[in-house]
């Protein structure tokens, strides 16, 4: 008995076992995506480049810290202030803020970036970026690396009316997302969250979103007044591999596609050829 085998039988598996796969890939990013992304969206990767740099220079007019950031404040309690629905209050950070700061000339001490402003009711913002530095164990066995870390980030406001209990303070109470090595500048191209809390008063819940591209460089030991060598954020080089192994996965489809296509040719030519039915003769007479 001779087995009949269709081209719909040979591709079929294949098409399933590379459907299921895209299908993981898909989902892995848009999850990646979904729990990173909380919270109201506009930052991203798509939004122009920032060109204004905040910087601190130490007494000899020197360029000890950079920063290339742009941030918005989404406000769900601030003292008084409170959400009240589904709306969210955002106060976007001034492009060109005052800036004042503190320079570390050696990995020993913090260096400081405070950004200050004030809005049209009266209020006054102070925004201060703390960073330190530390000695970390590296890839190789038995050494150290210095890392600089963003230790904390400190919101200080002050209501339009002078009263008592109208300064509100916030802080950092995560894990901070930006860190790079000692002698590199931390380079983000997503947004970043941050928030900002005060477990002791109850009276602050805020996000501090960076735009997509914020560039950092909390200790400039060289005097340089360029950015350097730049270290990729977490999260970018996460999306940029997941991106990566979704672009794989639909080039490697394509090749499976092609040579199933083969495969449909081949068997049709060889059922054409081997499993011909032959049609009995018809008597002449």
């Amino acid at each position: 008995m001779l087995l009949r085998v269709s081209s719909f039988q040979v591709c079929w598996p294949i098409f399933m076992i590379f459907g299921a796969t895209l299908h993981v890939q898909d989902s892995a990013v848009l999850d990646q995506k979904g729990r990173k992304e909380d919270g109201p969206k506009g930052l991203e990767e798509r939004d122009m480049y920032i060109d204004n740099i905040l910087t601190v220079h130490d007494k000899s007019n020197r360029q000890c810290l950079m920063a290339k950031m742009e941030a918005r404040l989404l406000i769900q309690k601030l003292g008084n202030f409170i959400r009240n629905g589904p709306k969210t209050n955002i106060l976007y950070i001034p492009v060109h803020p005052t800036t004042s700061g503190r320079c570390a000339d050696n990995a020993g001490k913090q260096s400081e970036l405070t950004i200050i402003w004030a809005t049209s009711d009266g209020a006054k913002y102070k925004l201060k970026h703390t960073f330190a530095a530390e000695q970390k164990e590296s890839s190789i066995k038995h050494t150290l690396k210095w890392i600089w870390t963003m230790k904390n980030v400190t919101l200080v406001y002050t209501s339009p009316i002078q009263r008592k209990g109208s300064k509100i303070v916030c802080y950092m109470t995560g894990r901070s997302p930006v860190s790079a090595p000692l002698q590199q500048s931390f380079l983000c191209k997503h947004a970043l969250n941050i928030t900002l809390t005060n477990p002791s008063t109850g009276n602050c819940d805020v996000i501090l979103q960076y735009k997509a591209h914020l560039q950092i460089r909390a200790y400039n030991l060289e005097n340089s007044d360029v950015f350097g060598n730049t270290y990729l954020c977490e999260r970018s080089r996460e999306i940029g591999l997941l991106t990566s192994l979704k672009s794989a996965s639909t080039i490697s489809c394509g090749f499976v596609l092609a040579v199933c296509a083969v495969c449909t040719i081949v068997v049709h030519s060889a059922k054409r050829t081997w499993f011909t039915s032959r049609q009995p003769y018809t008597s002449l007479d």
